[in-house]
């Protein structure tokens, strides 16, 4: 039996083996459906079998094992885990956790599972741990992965609860996401510490300039970002834990690409026909915006924008000119129902409009 405290590494939670105290406690928490919440109530079960394995192992033993979570000295829940085959001689942990309904919301229960991990991460072999939670349980989601928990999928069907299959979203941390150097000390009364180096840290990440706008356009919880800050692992919840949130995004970083490349094609265009640029110049802005996309297109606007409008201003009229020369080719020679028939023919085929043909028709009788 483990008879050590475990202080938690921002020391909101502690976690500490169970006494014969805690076992009605244990007991009214699972057998109380408004205790147990609506996604870990799966009805009554015997009120005495944790009692006697607390009898026999104190509820710790080779496949598994719980903890109290302590908030100062309130006890507000508990932690536990199990073994999982992973191979003909490997195994993993699964852990989960409980807390009670006043205490829920408070960041004990993400706390808690990280704690849980540095210890069984620094008291046993295992490579892996993981969690499942059910796809409703956004709470639970979010708390895993701000414990540095990594979403692997989903497991359709895999629980039952309240006469219906529920799906399961997996959660998992791997022993070299979790940095254990010097993670195990003791306090001056001989106890078990776990100090503020066993947290998940990001590997470190080089994003290039023309990724810059994936970047800044991601959703605020969708993609899911990692920061090492104080010792302290901050982990936003990814969109994706909601489908109908994911596809959205999806969508809407489809939209922002295709404005993306809109604007860097009109760009370029605009550099090629401006005729108050010399070759080297258009050379030089065309490098600076290829290489620093964001940074180019933001300083060709400010310098530029004015230019901009005034070609695509110049390029409309001629453009019009254009129409109203070959209309006027097309339709002015021969006499009046030559014109006429010349004409017809324009609208028939779509070169004008209705409109067009009426006012042209109007010249030519007049």
């Amino acid at each position: 039996m483990v008879g050590c405290k475990l202080a938690a590494m921002d020391e909101l939670v502690t976690l500490r083996p169970v006494v014969e105290d805690d076992l009605s406690w244990l007991a009214g928490l699972k057998n109380d459906p408004v205790a147990s919440g609506p996604h870990e109530w799966h009805g009554w079960s015997d009120p005495q079998q944790r009692r006697r394995r607390w009898a026999e192992s104190g509820l710790l033993g080779d496949d598994g094992g719980t903890l109290i979570v302590l908030h100062g000295a309130d006890r507000v829940g508990h932690v536990s885990w199990r073994k999982v085959k992973t191979g003909p001689t490997a195994f993993g942990w699964a852990i989960g956790v409980g807390l009670v309904p006043e205490f829920r919301g408070r960041g004990y229960g993400s706390a808690a599972q990280r704690l849980l991990a540095c210890y069984l991460f620094a008291h046993t072999q295992v490579n892996r741990i993981e969690a499942t939670t059910e796809i409703t349980n956004v709470a639970e989601q979010r708390a895993l992965e701000k414990a540095g928990f990594t979403r692997e999928g989903i497991l359709r069907g895999t629980t039952f609860r309240q006469g219906l299959w529920h799906d399961q979203v997996i959660y998992s941390v791997l022993r070299d996401e979790v940095k254990l150097e010097d993670a195990a000390g003791e306090d001056s009364a001989g106890q078990m510490l776990l100090s503020r180096s066993c947290l998940p840290c990001p590997r470190p990440a080089v994003l290039s300039t023309i990724m810059v706008l994936a970047f800044i356009t991601r959703p605020p919880c969708a993609c899911r970002r990692r920061a090492c800050q104080g010792g302290a692992m901050f982990l936003a919840s990814s969109s994706y834990s909601y489908p109908v949130l994911g596809a959205f995004w999806t969508i809407f970083m489809i939209f922002l690409w295709v404005i993306w490349f809109w604007v860097l094609i009109t760009i370029f265009i605009d550099i090629f026909r401006s005729h108050d640029l010399s070759g080297w110049a258009k050379a030089l802005w065309f490098i600076f915006i290829l290489l620093l996309p964001l940074i180019g297109v933001v300083v060709y606007l400010i310098a530029r924008g004015g230019k901009m409008h005034e070609h695509a201003a110049r390029d409309a009229q001629a453009q019009d000119q254009e129409f109203r020369q070959y209309v006027q080719e097309a339709a002015g020679s021969g006499n009046t129902a030559d014109q006429l028939t010349k004409l017809a023919d324009l609208r028939d085929r779509g070169v004008i409009t209705a409109e067009e043909f009426d006012r042209e028709k109007a010249k030519i009788l007049a």
